[in-house]
């Protein structure tokens, strides 16, 4: 995949999220499905860049001669993503329709 198409479907991503984020507030319980899944993409996707730095290659045609992309920022994915899945698990009584 090309750099350009790529960073074009990260923006938009991130405008529809800024766009969710008053209902995220108000904790609107159709928007906890959605939460629950970001969390767990952004978990899996931590995980991924730390065991491509274990293996040292994604395929083996693509290998890395030292830490594979991400994985310094891949401890902030993980972090993040548990501590979403934390206040997710917190607010559950509290939700609103």
């Amino acid at each position: 995949m090309e750099f350009r198409p790529w960073l074009l479907g990260v923006s938009g991503l991130a405008a529809v999220m800024l766009l969710l984020t008053p209902f995220a507030y108000r904790n609107m319980r159709w928007m906890r499905p959605l939460a629950y899944l970001f969390a767990g993409v952004q978990f899996v996707n931590g995980l991924a860049h730390v065991a491509f730095t274990i293996l040292g290659h994604t395929v083996p045609s693509v290998v890395f001669d030292g830490p594979a992309p991400g994985v310094y920022s891949a401890w902030l994915l993980l972090a993040f993503s548990v501590f979403l899945f934390w206040q997710l698990r917190k607010s559950a009584a509290k939700t609103t329709t």
